[in-house]
């Protein structure tokens, strides 16, 4: 699929026929590129109901490649302007990848996310560069990039993202192994976390996670380490190294008794 200096909006249960795009499909041709707009719903009601988890949603799609240098905006002022932080009901993710092996996502802005801005769940070997993520600094729980189930990078880093919004520049979650992250800007935010963890009594697991060579720039916490105190699992083989902080409140913490809010 390529847009060309397009607008798409998304509608409630919209669909699109990736062959009037361009799409051809023949396993040769790159046509995953976005090079125009892609602008979440207008209103709430235009969401269905339930509100799904997210607005795009791409799952059990082996070997993509999404490059451009299009914009993917969830225009967070449709959910924001009514409610804040958790107090909004059930605000949807931007994108999600869901059971994608050998995935790669190069070149993309997305911004104005109402929740995380992009989900990675059950993939598989996953690279991830050059991307710009842009929320305002007083969005709450709008996250870059949740990683959860699954084994990242194995062959290439993640390359080249600039961050700027409040909230996790990454947030590597339960069951996530070999993750390999450098060259990421981060600022403002919460810096690179692993966890939250054991929420709940729950038996969360890490484990080899290198984070080198990135910075931070006006955040509350650069090299995060994150677990509820009733928790099970582990986290391990986590190393940061070679960071750069710029006005950082906690540059390295491991808070092994997180409560948000309290």
């Amino acid at each position: 699929m390529t847009l060309w200096n397009n607008e798409v909006h998304a509608q409630s249960e919209q669909s699109f026929n990736l062959l009037d795009f361009g799409a051809i499909g023949d396993g040769n041709i790159d046509d995953s590129q976005i090079l125009g707009k892609i602008i979440g719903p207008k209103s709430l009601s235009d969401y269905p109901t339930p509100t799904p988890d997210s607005w795009l949603e791409i799952s059990k799609v082996d070997g993509l490649y999404v490059s451009g240098d299009g914009i993917i905006d969830g225009r967070r002022q449709v959910w924001w302007k009514t409610c804040r932080g958790n107090d909004c009901p059930r605000r949807p993710a931007t994108a999600a990848f869901i059971s994608c092996n050998n995935l790669t996502l190069r070149g993309l802005t997305f911004v104005n996310s109402s929740r995380n801005h992009i989900s990675i769940r059950s993939c598989n070997n996953v690279i991830i560069s050059r991307l710009i993520i842009q929320a305002p600094g007083d969005s709450v729980n709008t996250d870059d990039i949740d990683i959860t189930f699954f084994k990242f990078c194995c062959d290439q880093p993640m390359l080249h993202c600039n961050s700027m919004l409040s909230d996790d520049c990454v947030a590597i979650t339960n069951e996530s192994h070999d993750i390999n992250i450098t060259k990421v800007h981060c600022g403002p935010g919460h810096g690179i976390s692993i966890g939250s963890l054991g929420k709940g009594g729950g038996n969360d697991t890490i484990q080899n996670v290198h984070v080198w060579n990135c910075t931070f720039k006006d955040t509350t916490n650069g090299a995060r380490i994150k677990t509820w105190q009733e928790g099970l699992g582990f986290a391990r083989n986590i190393i940061y190294e070679d960071l750069l902080f710029e006005n950082a409140s906690n540059p390295i913490i491991i808070d092994q008794f997180y409560c948000p809010g309290q």
